[in-house]
């Protein structure tokens, strides 16, 4: 979930006032097997590339979340391009009644990014009271950077920082989506603590058996009697 929080926040350095101007300014990454990062398009001050960058890396977060959500092995889920992410197995973290669940789709007031965020009245542009947990924060998100793909597709150019999409994006790496992201990442944690504790108890349980099994298998069998 850390890489989708991660991915997210740089859609907002892309409206910043960048550098360099020219095309031929813009290095490739020779190492790079991502599909969206493989230069420094996004210090490009042109704002149709981008507009393309933006669209490129509103499908490729939806991939991730796909594969933190369901698992690599999911057949909802799709080829990335990064072979990274792609060579990788990652394990479904969504399963009922768990606390992921609760995050991503439960009803909440605010997800808490630090000390205090939660008092501040109108953090998100253009959400008041409750929503749907994260699932709502990120549609939210790829809603914003739908529309400012589609004005890529109509040849519009101006966007800054006053574009209610912008906004949007803005506010909630700030707050809200940052902090459920901060808080799914800290219930997957949990989670795996658990089990982990688990199989650990499951293991000194086993171990207990076998000392015992010695040791009547030593009185019985092996002392005369």
């Amino acid at each position: 979930m850390m890489i989708m929080a991660s991915l997210a926040c740089n859609m907002a350095v892309v409206f910043r006032q960048q550098f360099p101007n020219a095309k031929a300014e813009i290095p490739p990454f020779e190492n790079s097997k991502n599909p969206v990062w493989n230069n420094l398009t996004h210090m490009s001050n042109d704002q149709k590339v981008l507009q393309v960058l933006i669209t490129s890396l509103s499908q490729f977060m939806g991939q991730i979340n796909q594969i933190v959500l369901l698992g690599s092995n999911s057949e909802q889920v799709s080829v990335t391009g990064d072979e990274i992410v792609d060579g990788d197995t990652a394990t479904r973290t969504m399963s009922a009644g768990s606390q992921t669940e609760v995050i991503q789709y439960n009803s909440t007031d605010c997800f808490e990014n630090k000390k205090g965020s939660c008092d501040k009245e109108n953090r998100v542009y253009s959400l008041y009271g409750q929503f749907k947990g994260l699932e709502a924060l990120l549609g939210m998100l790829n809603a914003a950077t739908t529309v400012i793909s589609n004005m890529a597709i109509s040849q519009q150019s101006d966007v800054s920082l006053k574009l209610p999409e912008v906004q949007i994006i803005l506010s909630l790496m700030i707050y809200d989506l940052r902090g459920g992201c901060t808080k799914y990442r800290a219930a997957i944690l949990a989670e795996q603590q658990e089990e982990k504790n688990m199989y650990s108890t499951l293991l000194i349980l086993f171990f207990i058996f076998g000392l015992i099994a010695q040791f009547i298998g030593f009185v019985f069998c092996l002392i005369p009697t």
